[in-house]
């Protein structure tokens, strides 16, 4: 049997335990929504994964790439000294290339420009794009100014000079 008081206060349910039963194979609206909370924690976690593991495999992708091209670019006989690179986003990248003045005013130069145009076409796809400039290097090229622009890791060559 069952009886409720109600007080001013609580409401008091009097039953006798042995006499209700829950059933197991009911789903309550808490178990529905506990369920929905802990599958979204799971997708979050699941999609800031697959971002990373994609930006790490980009970003190695973009300095290999530009590594090949600085290469590529000193056997035509230019000086580079440093490449800067910065993400834009988890597919898209931004090498610059600074290069020693007296190269970058050389007609021969623009030898670089048809290789980087030719390393742009040739890796990108649907999940990773790269584009590249260039710049004369001056003793006023800030590093810091580069770093706020978001070129956040650099690359010497096989040498490792330093500007």
């Amino acid at each position: 049997m069952f009886y409720m008081s109600v007080t001013k206060e609580v409401i008091h349910i009097e039953s006798q335990a042995h006499n209700w039963q829950k059933q197991s194979d009911v789903v309550t609206h808490d178990d529905v929504i506990d369920a929905y909370i802990a599958g979204k924690e799971v997708g979050r976690n699941l999609e800031e994964k697959l971002r990373r593991d994609k930006f790490e495999s980009n970003l190695k992708k973009a300095t290999e790439v530009s590594e090949q091209l600085f290469n590529k670019i000193e056997a035509t006989g230019a000086t580079l000294k440093v490449i800067h690179l910065r993400a834009d986003s988890i597919t898209s990248f931004c090498g610059l290339f600074v290069v020693d003045p007296e190269d970058f005013l050389k007609d021969e130069f623009r030898q670089a420009f048809i290789l980087a145009r030719e390393a742009k076409l040739e890796n990108e796809d649907d999940t990773f794009e790269i584009s590249f400039l260039f710049t004369p290097y001056s003793p006023h090229l800030s590093e810091q100014m580069l770093f706020s622009d978001g070129y956040f890791i650099r690359y010497y060559g096989e040498e490792q000079r330093a500007i």
